[in-house]
């Protein structure tokens, strides 16, 4: 059985991951940016390398938080952001737009301050990378704050409250249609593979060569 390690929470992870560092470091995973998943918003699939799928398989590697802040009206993922942060204390060094010196004193990052008055005028979102069964490069999806709740409650906290790594919990991850231009995504539990080594020694590979990409990456 792979050892269970619990690393420090960086940049904001979720929870804490459980890999260690492996001796065999081939480089068949590791990758400078990652192929991205992205939600056809309004509708029930993703577009992967080109193709339209209703389902992702495969292993979440990490979920980090992260924030995003537009002045003017968000036009896309295409669009940068004046300001970001990729730890939700403070915005990134080449930011376009600084807003202030931390997040929680923004007063974009405060509860009515959406043009809605409703939300956060600084978007949080999540940001998802995942091994995904039959693909040999590791991917990247970027959930809205829409999805949050599916993420974070129904499986992180629960996978974490049975005392279990979500990394080691093979999952399927599905988009459903919430209006005709917005659709939130939601993470089935499949199992459990800590106890195959086969299994964990690849998605330790997969952590160990990519964790420093994935730990900068917005």
């Amino acid at each position: 059985m792979t050892k269970d390690v619990v690393a420090k929470n960086e940049e904001n992870a979720i929870i804490e991951t459980p890999f260690e560092s492996v001796e065999d470091t081939a480089d068949e995973f590791a990758v400078s940016g990652f192929p991205q998943i992205t939600i056809e918003h309004g509708e029930s699939f993703f577009n992967i390398n080109g193709e339209e799928v209703d389902k992702i398989s495969g292993f979440i590697l990490l979920i980090q938080k992260r924030k995003s802040y537009y002045i003017q009206a968000y036009s896309g993922e295409a669009s940068e952001p004046d300001c970001s942060s990729i730890d939700c204390e403070k915005p990134v060094e080449d930011s376009n737009n600084p807003q202030g010196p931390t997040c929680a004193d923004c007063p974009n990052n405060q509860w009515g301050s959406s043009s809605s008055g409703k939300g956060k005028a600084c978007a949080d979102k999540r940001l998802i990378h995942v091994l995904v069964n039959g693909l040999e490069q590791v991917h990247e999806l970027k959930a809205s704050a829409m999805s949050i709740k599916n993420i974070d409650e129904r499986f992180v906290s629960t996978v974490s409250g049975t005392g279990k790594y979500y990394q080691y919990v093979p999952v399927e991850i599905t988009a459903q249609k919430v209006t005709k231009i917005f659709s939130i995504i939601s993470i089935k539990q499949l199992g459990y593979v800590a106890d195959d080594k086969k299994i964990t020694a690849l998605i330790n590979k997969a952590f160990s060569e990519n964790k420093e990409e994935m730990l900068k990456r917005f």
